[in-house]
């Protein structure tokens, strides 16, 4: 987080002031102006929260998609072995599932035609991402006719046929190290 962007320092010094004027005017039996001088110092506290809170989503990072149900039901079909994971590193692995469907884009330049729904293409294509790649912020997937399978720093080529042998054929131990990591 860029603290310059949000403009702290002015806002925090004004903040410190007006509250350690509020005593001072309490002390001077000046209460209606310690009233408002509160009053003000929280308003405008909240709004400036709001504001920071506002643009700290804006350049946080994609939002984490929640799994339902139905989408679980389909990992279960697409990677036969998830079954056999203990409930914990199942909620940790669609947690981190969630993650990756948030940064993943996916390219089909070929027109390859997919069977999978587009959201069952993308839980597949994060779990590639999330078991292929060291760094998963930013995932660009080309879906391609008959591509070997390759993996160039955030790039993924490959096809669906690839990726659905891949996912079948993956292991217990191999989740469960790959989110120890």
């Amino acid at each position: 987080m860029n603290s310059k962007a949000f403009r702290f320092t002015p806002w925090l010094l004004g903040f410190f002031v007006a509250l350690v004027a509020i005593p001072c005017l309490i002390y001077l039996n000046q209460f209606l102006v310690a009233k408002i001088l509160g009053i003000a110092v929280t308003v405008t506290l909240v709004v400036v929260l709001r504001i920071w809170l506002h643009q700290l989503k804006k350049q946080g990072p994609a939002e984490r998609y929640s799994l339902t149900s139905n989408d679980v039901f389909e990992l279960h079909s697409l990677v036969p072995v998830f079954k056999e994971l203990p409930s914990g590193v199942q909620l940790a692995l669609q947690h981190r599932i969630g993650l990756i469907m948030g940064t993943l884009l996916i390219h089909n330049p070929d027109n390859v035609p997919i069977e999978l729904s587009p959201k069952n293409l993308a839980i597949c294509g994060a779990l590639y991402a999330f078991m292929e790649l060291e760094s998963t912020k930013e995932v660009v997937w080309f879906i391609r006719q008959k591509a070997q399978r390759t993996v160039d720093g955030k790039y993924l080529y490959l096809g669906t046929e690839e990726l659905e042998d891949f996912l079948r054929k993956l292991s217990v131990e191999e989740l469960q190290s790959r989110l120890s990591v």
